[in-house]
């Protein structure tokens, strides 16, 4: 089936799905909706059998009622031909990673999990598998990040748009007009049947105290900063009744401990103290503090095993109950469409009540706040930047002249910082000698006093250990580990406006490749960056062979979710010969050229232009017996040539005219045929002329060519040859020739 999404419109995509005997159904718009991942038809019914032509064509056809619409979903079941969705939101939760990965594993030992998937506006993914003779797909939430839309859910469809003003989009290749739907093997249904008994739409089954005021319950982060003790209770209460649904008999000391202290993992990442940060006091210290701890958690813990075989098990007793179901538009509650859900013990992200919204007009402009930016273009408070560059680019160097930069408040290479701002440098590639020699040289170079710099910048005394989050080899999960938090307090406690972390792969222990674990370690960073305001700047390695890749974030090595999670990306890479070739540099000096370049800018526009430097040596004072002065490399702003330095006017109407009069034979003759641009014409190529009466190299003579072009001087137009054909050349218009009056 050949499908043109490119320019498609939304019911043209609803078209095709129902050619493919899917239920399709207009759903809801975010921007006139909150609740707008459902259906806005009626529903009831629609789940088991494929509705009429007649019907469809009332909503999608040319005169249809939904025509025009933005959003589209699918009902799933039998419907649908049995099909079901696997839901993955990694960036709600790393377990869903480790679960999927999990899956991986299975489908190389007992069957394929390759079949049709889409990318979710909010960055999840989605997989469609067909149902196997004689098995349900049920309909769950997790609070993993898990979901199963099966029998009667709903699924929002390319090209419906996100409340992000993403879209949904299927990933290239597994579009379902162009891929097999897979019908899930016997052994991924057995998983989802034991996720379903784990996590099939369960509440807390104790008591429970909800807030009239969740927006004083949460903070900025959607940490619980109140009620702490009431969700602490709830919690507890929770696993505990599901212990005992699990097995009546008691757990063994060493199994309750550990359930224990899984119960206390999910607290402490779900609350947050309100003692504010203190050096080498973590989270948890600050808890127990204020009786909301570790300590607190085991008394309820061990009220509510107290009651094991009473009030726990008259409460394991009773059905696990089902989360209510959200009812599509003019409906009330218990259809078959799942979105959402209410807030669980066990996900304390979302509290209850109705969620806080201001009006959005009119708008002041002048009482809008201006970005913080710390240096525009480089350096943004409370946000997470990043350098790709690879090995010998001199990218140590440039964050040394940053950081004095920012240190003194001075324009340089072209940044101008906002206001001085103190500087963190964790540097665990160089030692606190060779980060001594780097900032001398580099204050000399810039001509910077260093008592200018005195309580400015400041090193990490053991950079040999910058971890700040790291895998979990048992549950997969990236933690934050205790570094984290000492870096939050030196920050607050030495009040840092910008830190720089390089290279990034040191800062966390896990895989680089896998986007799971990458992002969980970008998002450590940039919550630090979120919680103290200050620039967080990481640098980190480009992948192998990605010399031509000047300004492209493609260039960062291991997953991608790194340079997703940064605000601003740039790279740094040395001139390449084609490039020095243009730029009129020795190909043999070239190493000493180095590019910047803005390579994503979401909060700026991307410069269109590099800035170049040039690596040069300082020598410092630290000769002594004999031995030699340390000569330190810098990095030094460096304009490339212009295309006409040192060509005179004359020579250049010598060039016009030679272009102008065309190929001339052994004679000096005119053979009537003239130049081109095209370089597949060697002979009359317009760049060789230009390099041979300019007396420069081609590639400055592409420059040239370039800006000619650009100026009109030279345009491409047809002309007639002997054999009264055709063909393109390159004219010169006379009016815009050096000196000439228009």
């Amino acid at each position: 089936m050949k499908f043109e999404q490119d320019f498609a419109s939304t019911a043209d995509f609803a078209r095709i799905y129902r050619d493919l005997h899917w239920q399709i159904v207009p759903a809801g718009d975010p921007r006139t909706l909150k609740a707008w991942k459902r259906p806005i038809v009626k529903w009831r019914g629609l789940e088991n059998t494929l509705i009429s032509d007649d019907a469809f064509e009332q909503w999608f056809g040319e005169d249809g009622e939904y025509v025009r619409g933005r959003n589209i979903g699918i009902v799933c079941g039998a419907c649908s031909g049995g099909i079901f969705i696997v839901d993955l939101d990694f960036y709600k939760d790393q377990r869903a990673e480790a679960w999927w990965r999990e899956m991986g594993d299975k489908q190389e030992r007992l069957g394929d999990l390759e079949t049709v998937h889409q990318r979710t506006g909010g960055g999840g993914l989605q997989y469609l598998f067909r149902a196997p003779a004689g098995w349900t797909p049920p309909t769950i939430k997790t609070e993993i990040g898990v979901d199963i839309r099966g029998q009667g859910g709903f699924a929002m469809l390319a090209p419906s748009v996100h409340e992000s003003g993403r879209q949904y989009e299927w990933v290239d290749g597994y579009e379902p007009w162009n891929f097999e739907i897979a019908e899930a093997p016997r052994w991924l249904t057995t998983e989802i049947d034991i996720l379903a008994r784990e996590f099939g739409g369960s509440t807390s089954t104790g008591p429970r105290t909800r807030t009239d005021a969740p927006d004083a319950t949460f903070n900025s982060f959607g940490k619980q900063v109140d009620s702490r003790e009431h969700y602490a209770r709830d919690l507890v209460w929770s696993i505990m009744v599901d212990l005992r649904r699990d097995a009546p008999i008691p757990p063994a000391p060493h199994e309750l401990d550990e359930e224990f202290d899984r119960a206390f993992a999910i607290y402490e990442g779900r609350v947050k103290s309100r003692l504010p940060p203190r050096l080498g006091a973590t989270n948890a210290d600050l808890l127990e503090e204020e009786g909301r701890g570790r300590s607190m958690l085991k008394e309820k813990w061990d009220a509510a095993f107290r009651q094991w075989d009473t009030k726990v098990s008259e409460a394991a007793a009773e059905p696990k109950p089902e989360k209510p179901r959200a009812g599509g538009a003019g409906e009330g509650a218990g259809g078959p469409f799942v979105d959402g859900g209410e807030f669980d013990a066990t996900d304390g992200q979302r509290p209850s009540g109705g969620f806080p919204v201001i009006e959005a007009f009119p708008i002041v402009g002048a009482d809008i706040p201006p970005r913080d930016w710390a240096a525009p273009g480089l350096f943004l408070h409370g946000h997470l930047s990043l350098t790709v560059a690879p090995g010998g680019s001199g990218k140590s160097m440039l964050e040394v002249h940053k950081a004095i930069m920012m240190a003194t408040g001075r324009e340089w290479a072209g940044w101008t910082p906002r206001k001085r701002e103190r500087v963190l440098l964790i540097n665990a590639e160089d030692d606190y000698h060779e980060m001594s020699r780097r900032l001398y040289a580099a204050a000399t170079h810039m001509g910077v006093d260093q008592e200018d710099l005195r309580g400015w910048v400041f090193l990490a005394r053991n950079p040999d250990n910058i971890v700040v989050a790291q895998v979990d080899p048992k549950t997969k999960a990236v933690i934050r580990t205790q570094l984290f938090q000492q870096l939050v307090n030196t920050i607050v406690e030495k009040d840092i406006g910008v830190v720089i972390a390089d290279p990034f792969a040191e800062t966390f222990i896990g895989d680089e490749n896998a986007n799971s674990e990458v992002k969980w370690a970008a998002i450590a960073w940039r919550e630090i960056a979120r919680i103290t305001n200050a620039a967080v700047h990481l640098v980190h390695h480009t992948r192998k062979y990605a010399s031509q890749m000047a300004g492209d974030s493609d260039a960062s090595r291991g997953g991608g979710a790194l340079v997703n999670a940064a605000r601003l990306v740039s790279t740094l890479f040395t001139m390449t010969d084609e490039e020095a070739e243009k730029l009129g540099v020795d190909p043999e000096q070239r190493h000493r050229y180095v590019r910047h370049d803005d390579a994503k800018a979401n909060l700026t526009l991307i410069s269109a232009n590099a800035r170049w430097f040039e690596k040069i040596g300082v020598k410092i004072p630290n000769g002594r017996d004999g031995i030699p002065s340390d000569e330190i490399g810098v990095l030094s702003p460096w304009e490339p040539p212009g295309a006409f330095d040192g060509i005179q006017t004359s020579r250049i109407h010598a060039c016009l005219d030679a272009i102008t009069g065309g190929i001339m034979d052994d004679k000096g003759q005119p053979t009537g045929q003239f130049y081109t641009f095209s370089k597949a014409s060697s002979g009359r190529y317009v760049g060789r002329v230009i390099a041979d009466t300019l007396n420069v190299n081609i590639g400055q003579a592409e420059r040239i060519t370039g800006a000619w072009r650009q100026t009109g001087l030279i345009f491409e137009t047809y002309h007639l040859d002997e054999r009264k054909r055709q063909t393109k050349i390159v004219k010169v218009d006379e009016a815009k020739r050096p000196g000439r009056a228009f």
